[in-house]
């Protein structure tokens, strides 16, 4: 019940949307353009930092390419594999929100008034 779009089925490509619109907005490469990205802003000043990134984008894009459709299934049929996808987005989510905010000068805070 707490997977998100379960009767479409359609939770792991939503989840591999997602990442794929992160990376796009992190390096500037969408749809084939090739705009200024926030890795822009990252990369003369901290290249360990934006290789890190990056890094981590491949990393959870392979790990979500792992999970069996559909997600709802996968969880019950191949747990070590959605953890260890849960893992590597984990791990992006907080080098973003911490390294990448840090670098950047931004704060990052939730409130009740945040849309969600």
């Amino acid at each position: 019940d707490a997977i998100e779009v379960r009767r479409s089925g359609a939770a792991l490509a939503d989840l591999k949307a997602g990442l794929r619109g992160i990376e796009a907005i992190y390096t500037g490469d969408y749809a084939g353009s090739d705009t200024r990205g926030i890795a822009a802003l990252v990369v003369d000043s901290n290249p360990t930092l934006d290789a890190r990134i990056r890094g981590q984008i491949a990393t959870a894009k392979s790990a979500l390419d792992r999970v069996p459709e559909p997600l709802s299934d996968a969880i019950v049929q191949s747990p070590e594999v959605v953890e260890e996808a849960f893992i590597a987005l984990r791990a992006l989510l907080r080098l973003m929100a911490a390294d990448l905010a840090s670098q950047l000068g931004v704060t990052t805070t939730f409130s009740d008034n945040d849309g969600d």
